[in-house]
């Protein structure tokens, strides 16, 4: 429970719907206003154009981030075939003075898009907030120079497309967190000779946060966390290995101390995937009671088989909760 100026508020994850327009730092800001809370962060961040699932992380839930950041992401949208865009999108100049006049039929666009698929390195657009140098790439673009931005591994879970007339075609496509749609786009452009941009971007899904239970940040009121939109802290579901103590464990892990737990909790133990490149660390696991609210994130002791070393450890539930 965080407080604000206007009493306090639960911590937990908050499923906006965002609007066309508004950044997602406007969105937070809104939700910030709304609240009276100032500790308001999100998950994934969507381009003004875009709209659909944004997840804002409220009060306390913003210890979560590390593991909140990496969801897959599932998306839909329009694309345009005919000429290519300096932002990868409709609000950008067209890369060409005139449109291709000779655009692939429908069959020939889905075997293009299907060699998508699987990992693959994605170069960030010009117009984008990844940093080269500490500085965003869209600062340099706006200065007229040309900064290139490191090509990153993705994975593109599925992506297909239909087409709806000569130049518009619609996609949908399940992705890894830090894809970018633009540049998934821009890309099938090139593949196939004419040139291709973004029309239209709403993303669906984000991990389990789905756009049935997102709300518009328009009327958030602190009654709005009463509703679906809403996930208390200790409900949250994070994509971690579980394990359960009994309330005397609980108690220790409360204090910072080892806890023993329950046996045969599959995926408790091996090299945590969130550990630096070349190091192996014990598994990160989510610690929670026999109520199945959240205690702590630890990590096996590798000697001692059951036995979890706290890394970080969440207040109890309050009593509503209980």
């Amino acid at each position: 429970m965080t407080r604000g100026p206007a009493g306090p508020v639960p911590d937990g994850i908050l499923v906006i719907d965002k609007a066309e327009g508004p950044t997602s730092h406007d969105v937070v800001q809104q939700a910030r206003r709304a609240l009276g809370l100032r500790r308001i962060g999100h998950t994934g961040t969507l381009d003004p154009m875009a709209t659909g699932v944004l997840v804002l992380m409220l009060g306390g839930a913003t210890r979560l981030a590390p593991q909140m950041t990496g969801h897959v992401k599932v998306y839909q949208g329009q694309g345009r075939l005919g000429w290519a865009t300096d932002t990868y999108d409709r609000t950008g100049k067209p890369a060409v003075a005139e449109p291709c006049r000779t655009l692939p039929d429908g069959g020939r666009l889905a075997v293009e898009a299907a060699t998508f698929t699987g990992k693959l390195l994605q170069s960030p657009p010009a117009y984008s907030a990844r940093k080269v140098d500490g500085v965003p790439l869209y600062r340099h673009a706006r200065q007229g120079k040309k900064v290139e931005g490191k090509a990153v591994e993705v994975e593109i879970m599925s992506f297909t497309v239909e087409p709806e007339d000569h130049e518009l075609f619609r996609f949908h496509a399940r992705v890894s967190a830090g894809t970018y749609i633009r540049s998934l786009i821009h890309d099938l452009g090139q593949r196939l000779g004419c040139g291709a941009h973004l029309e239209s971007l709403r993303r669906v899904q984000a991990g389990p946060f789905t756009l049935e239970q997102a709300m518009p940040v328009r009327g958030l009121t602190p009654d709005s966390l009463n509703s679906d939109s809403f996930v208390p802290f200790h409900r949250i579901e994070l994509d971690l290995p579980t394990v359960e103590v009994d309330p005397d464990e609980e108690a220790n892990l409360r204090q910072g101390q080892p806890a023993r737990v329950r046996e045969g909790v599959a995926g408790a133990s091996g090299p945590n995937d969130h550990a630096a490149a070349g190091q192996q660390e014990p598994a990160l696991v989510q610690v929670r009671n026999n109520k199945g609210q959240l205690v702590a994130l630890a990590c096996q002791d590798p000697a001692i088989p059951g036995l979890f070393r706290p890394r970080r450890v969440f207040p109890p539930a309050p009593e509503a909760l209980t």
